[in-house]
């Protein structure tokens, strides 16, 4: 027996709506009310249509957020939202039925027209209405014989019931609430002995022939409540039942649900340690199996073919001693770079402008694009412009831009570098000259520049600083000198000017990620 607790955000919904008279119930699956109250099931509200606008306006104060299906997954009168309990750190899905439409999962072909005396029957059950099981056992039958007992669900080999399904008849088909059913069955004008043969064609072992007859004759008295005809019901759920599996397993494409209100575009930016890339990866846990949702690196972009062919030259350089390997930036202050150091920087920048192509046309689609580190141009070095401060180099107190305007928010530890074979500029009153500037590496800064200058602020930046000491101590097995460069950077900028919401990442990896959702929640 699941004892799992009742999760406060289900708490207040249902309070809500009994303080303000919403006229609803929880309509199916009642038998497991315990995993409805914990998050572990969806919330299946019938809600009377008259209501509609009281119990959404309920749900958007409540925090919860409205989400679109698939098309051909969508049906009419069914809506769906999604809240977040910040106490549990669960997903709660509400789904809100106008209309009593079931049937076969692949079509859903059925609406029930008894809505408003499925409502009036109801009554309150611990936390929730629930409608009289005379009411729930009927609807229960129809729906199985329709799901389990066709002859095209038995061909595709949907024919058995669940354990769930199984454990849910057997508790309201008992000899009490089948002496009530006829009122009910009166409603839909369904006879009694029907309604006994199609519960007869769910049960164990049942003949096949019988349940192949219970199910076309439930169909045909059905027929006035179909949405489409039978003929074409038949063959949507083939196309459907064939193309599904290959969509998911060749194609790659398994189609979920898409916030209402568009997509999103999120950065989450910090130090070395702060844990980026651990938050990331438990957002994309947290949304991957409801949402259409997408991760990228812009720190480490994935390589174009372009980037990916010069590299490989570059490398090819490298072990031939034809230039020296150059790595890491904040290990080498004082190293002045050659024409491939400055070729890395621009095929690096022209991959990270190709990510956020990706993200940008990616959220403006509806999806959910989370970025681990991201390109802000003029206002953080890392993940930026580097060429053009390479190109310069300055002694003692630095400008706020060098002469070419590309180092504005260069950091003072990094330094501004010279050329190879350049001489150090002198210093006239505090003014920098730069002699005999090489313009192909001159034309490699402004190609870099061009590329940042195109990546425009998120939709939602997200910063986890950490205090740089504890940074050194988090990523020992990495350089100091590297790790305290970067973490004090993001630790000393004024993320206000970007419009950055800050997260305290010294805390537990709970806190910070509950930190980060709360954040993330308030802007889908």
């Amino acid at each position: 027996m699941d004892t799992s607790p009742t999760l406060e955000l289900i708490i207040k919904l249902c309070e809500t709506l009994a303080a303000q008279g919403v006229d609803y119930c929880h309509w199916k699956s009642n038998t497991f009310l315990n995993r409805s109250a914990s998050g572990e099931n969806d919330l299946d509200l019938l809600i009377h249509r008259a209501h509609a606008g009281r119990f959404e306006q309920i749900l958007a104060t409540l925090g919860f957020k409205e989400t679109h299906l698939p098309l051909s997954e969508t049906l009419p009168g069914v809506r769906d939202f999604y809240g977040w309990d910040e106490t549990s750190g669960r997903l709660v899905h509400v789904h809100a039925h106008y209309q009593l439409i079931l049937g076969n999962d692949l079509s859903k072909n059925y609406r029930l027209p008894i809505e408003n005396a499925y409502l009036d029957s109801s009554i309150q059950k611990g936390l929730f209405r629930v409608p009289a099981t005379e009411f729930e056992l009927v609807v229960l039958v129809i729906r199985m014989t329709l799901k389990h007992s066709t002859w095209d669900a038995m061909l595709m080999r949907h024919g058995q019931l669940s354990q769930t399904e199984r454990a849910e008849l057997d508790d309201l088909a008992i000899g009490k609430n089948l002496s009530t059913v006829d009122a009910v069955l009166q409603k839909l004008s369904l006879r009694r002995e029907l309604f006994d043969l199609c519960l007869q064609s769910i049960q164990p072992r049942c003949p096949f022939w019988t349940r192949v007859r219970a199910g076309e004759r439930l169909q045909h008295a059905l027929r006035t409540c179909a949405r489409r005809p039978h003929w074409f019901d038949v063959i949507l759920k083939f196309t459907r039942r064939i193309w599904q599996p290959i969509q998911r397993r060749v194609v790659k494409i398994a189609p979920k649900n898409r916030f209402a209100n568009g997509g999103l575009l999120v950065a989450i930016v910090g130090g070395d340690g702060a844990g980026k890339t651990t938050v990331v990866e438990a957002l994309r846990q947290t949304f991957a199996a409801k949402f259409a949702i997408e991760t990228l690196h812009m720190g480490k972009p994935a390589w174009s073919w372009m980037t990916v062919l010069v590299r490989g030259f570059l490398k090819i350089g490298t072990l031939l001693h034809l230039y020296p390997f150059e790595g890491d930036v904040y290990e080498e202050l004082e190293q002045s770079h050659g024409a491939p150091w400055f070729l890395r920087a621009v095929f690096t920048a022209r991959d990270r402008y190709l990510t956020y192509l990706r993200a940008r046309r990616l959220s403006t689609n509806g999806k959910i694009v989370i970025c681990d580190r991201y390109s802000l141009t003029g206002f953080m070095q890392m993940d930026g412009a580097l060429c053009q401060s390479a190109l310069c180099r300055c002694e003692g107190d630095l400008p706020d831009t060098c002469p070419g305007g590309q180092c504005q928010g260069a950091t003072p530890s990094m330094g501004w570098r010279l050329l190879r074979r350049e001489e150090r500029p002198p210093r006239n009153d505090g003014n920098i000259v730069v002699k005999k500037k090489n313009r192909f590496l001159q034309s490699l800064a402004d190609k870099e520049a061009r590329y940042y200058e195109q990546i425009h602020l998120p939709d939602l930046l997200i910063v986890l600083k950490l205090d740089p000491e504890i940074a050194v101590q988090r990523k020992a097995e990495e350089t100091e000198t590297s790790v305290r460069a970067r973490s004090s950077e993001v630790w000393r900028l004024s993320w206000e000017k970007v419009s950055g919401f800050e997260v305290d990442a010294s805390k537990s990896r709970e806190e910070t990620l509950a930190q980060v959702m709360s954040i993330l929640w308030k802007h889908l």
